[in-house]
């Protein structure tokens, strides 16, 4: 075992109970190991930048940020569930109307080129953040907005010109 793997054992035999401890009580046991888990990981990674003297402050920093992002990912998740329910026929509307509405959306982003659509994909169907995002599309956070603002305006027009005013507001 060479020093950094007993440096990083050493952290984590040290640390990881009472940052188990930490996170469970803020988002629940059941998310704590995976937290904990994501820390150790970012440590790994950056154990040359962790400031001796100072590890322990410095892990629970990262799993203050990774508990953070988890309860932004499940907010978002909560929030597209919700708009997903509401989605459905209002008031007496036609169930059909909803049916077609995503089939002219589904046809329209099918019209889109390979990029707009994985951009697109990649931003609606994943509760990743758009840093994250960036990294799977293997470009900057920065770029990938432009990216993702250029291909939603090209997906309103394909869908103004089926004249779906309704569904044109959820992409804007």
């Amino acid at each position: 075992m060479d020093d950094t793997d007993e440096r990083l054992e050493r952290l984590f035999r040290a640390h990881a109970d009472g940052l188990f401890r930490y996170v469970a009580h803020r988002i629940g046991v059941e998310e704590a190991g995976d937290v904990v888990g994501d820390t150790f990981v970012v440590a790994w990674r950056k154990l040359d930048r962790i400031p001796s003297g100072d590890e322990r402050a410095w892990l629970y920093g990262v799993a203050r940020r990774e508990t953070l992002s988890r309860v932004r990912k499940r907010a978002r998740g909560d929030a597209l569930y919700q708009r997903l329910l509401n989605a459905g026929p209002q008031d007496g509307a036609d169930i059909a109307d909803g049916v077609l509405a995503r089939l002219e959306l589904w046809r329209a982003l099918a019209e889109l080129g390979p990029a707009d659509r994985d951009i697109l994909l990649t931003t609606l169907w994943t509760e990743l953040t758009p840093a994250e995002a960036a990294r799977v599309l293997g470009c900057s956070r920065p770029t990938y907005a432009v990216k993702l603002h250029r291909a939603r305006r090209r997906l309103a027009r394909a869908l103004e010109e089926r004249d779906m005013s309704p569904v044109l507001e959820s992409v804007r």
